[in-house]
Order: structure tokens, then C-alpha cells, then sequence
């Protein structure tokens, strides 16, 4: 989920920067504020990623349960 945020960001920079191209340019008003609102839900989506990135790590596991996937088995070699 790290790696859908880091795209998430770098799509709404790539989006802020076209937003500042129109508005410079004086033109295509309708445009910058369409872009505005997919670089706001990408700025959204990132921090949903990191927040479900981070609630799994932190997530506590009870005991007798199964270890999540690449943690380490006790016992094992």
C-alpha cells in the first residue's frame, strides 16, 4: 500500500503543476478546476494507503492465531 501512496503524491504534483500551467496561461478555467479535484482525490487515496499501511503493521495478534505473511515462525530455521 506504501508504494500506492507514493504514486498517489507524485500524480497529484504531476496535477498541481498543469493546474499552475493553465492558470498561468489565463485559459481553460474549467480544466484547472477539474484537475484540482482528481489531485485532491489523489491526495486522498494516498493517505488512505498509508493509514491501511500503517493499521497493518500495528495491528496487535492475539495469541494461537496465524502469523500474517513474512513474519518469522518461531522455531523455524
Amino acid at each position: 500500500m506504501m508504494g500506492v501512496g507514493v504514486i498517489a503524491i507524485v500524480a497529484g504534483l504531476w496535477l498541481c503543476g498543469i493546474i499552475a500551467n493553465l492558470l498561468m496561461l489565463g485559459q481553460c478555467y474549467d480544466i484547472a478546476l477539474r484537475d484540482l479535484g482528481l489531485a485532491l482525490g489523489a491526495f486522498a487515496l494516498s493517505r488512505l494507503a498509508m493509514t491501511v499501511d500503517r493499521r497493518r503493521v500495528d495491528r496487535p495478534v492475539a495469541p494461537g492465531a496465524a502469523p500474517s505473511r513474512g513474519a518469522a515462525q518461531p522455531g523455524a530455521s
